[in-house]
């Protein structure tokens, strides 16, 4: 738990009233329902792409994030949307989709990060949900929105329109 989320649940104990053993055993289920959803839905979902990427010739990665307990705190996927191109760590870095335990909150955050905005048409996307997000249906619809929007990026500037 970060120094963040401590204090947000420091306030909101105090705003309820509560000795925060509740508020503790609710915060470990919603951990535990992240990762048992991460571990069913998410990862098999992640490797998929990367390995339909892979297989366009699109570089891809995937990877965990934990917590300073060695704890599930997020993960991510990476895109370089360009066919063939080199699959450099800074190249990979260009495309990101990440999903990522917000635990003051008890929501999930999904993020979609573009470096560098070579294209203006695409911008970096967030939503932030419940653990229902995490959904097989609702991380499909993500992905194919993550490839879709960094192949988009991928193209660079767009052309100035003659006429």
């Amino acid at each position: 738990m970060s120094w963040f989320d401590h204090q947000v649940e420091n306030h909101q104990r105090e705003q309820q009233g509560d000795d925060g053993e509740a508020l503790e055993h609710a915060r470990d289920a919603f951990r535990k329902d992240f990762e048992v959803q991460v571990e069913k839905v998410v990862w098999p979902a992640f490797e998929g792409f990367v390995v339909e990427a892979t297989e366009h010739d699109f570089p891809a990665t995937v990877a965990r994030e934990e917590d300073a307990q060695g704890r599930l705190r997020a993960v991510r996927i990476y895109l370089l949307g360009i066919s063939g191109a080199e699959a450099t760590p800074l190249a990979l870095e260009t495309c990101c989709y990440k999903i990522v335990l917000q635990m003051g909150a008890r929501r999930v955050a999904h993020m979609m990060n573009f470096q560098n905005r070579s294209n203006p048409r695409v911008s970096n996307q967030y939503d932030f949900r419940g653990l229902d997000s995490l959904s097989a249906e609702n991380v499909d619809a993500k992905l194919q929105q993550f490839l879709s929007l960094s192949l988009e990026y991928c193209k660079g500037q767009p052309k100035a329109q003659l006429g």
